[in-house]
This record gives C-alpha cells, structure tokens and sequence, in this order.
C-alpha cells in the first residue's frame, strides 16, 4: 500500500444513522488544487471502523471483513494540524 502526505484542510461530518460526509482541499502539486466531496455509508453489521481523536490529529479507517473473519484494509484518512 502506497501513502502519500499532501497539504490538506478537512472538514469530516459524521451523521446519525450510518451516513456521514467528508470534505477535503488539497494541494496535489504545482499548481492544482483538488477538492474533495465524499458521502459515507457505514455498514456497521459487516465491517469495521476505528475513529482516532486527539488533541491535534483525527483518524478515519475502515475494514472488510469477510466470511472467514479476516479484515481488509480498505483506507485510512489522516489529518494532523499544520504545524505539529
């Protein structure tokens, strides 16, 4: 698995009843800003996810799990504030 680190604003709404959305602005290189509007589904019966708060950083991950048990990485968002 490939990560990468980009200048980043976020803005992440979890909302009741499995849904949520995530809003990000990025800087992708010389010149290109990327806006980012995503709309989460959580299918807490089946998969898994963790949501890390701290004083200065937020992490979002998710796995599948499948019939066996196993878990899968799907991804994982990190956001840690400028400067530290």
């Amino acid at each position: 698995m490939k990560q990468v680190t980009l200048a980043r604003f976020a803005c992440i709404l979890l909302a009741v009843l499995g849904w949520g959305s995530a809003q990000a602005l990025y800087d992708d290189g010389p010149g290109r800003t990327v806006h980012s509007y995503e709309s989460i589904a959580f299918d807490f019966g089946k998969d898994r996810y963790a949501l890390d708060l701290a004083a200065n950083a937020l992490a979002l991950q998710h796995e599948e799990v499948d019939t066996s048990g196993a878990a899968l990485l799907r991804n994982r968002h990190e956001f840690t504030r400028p400067g530290t």
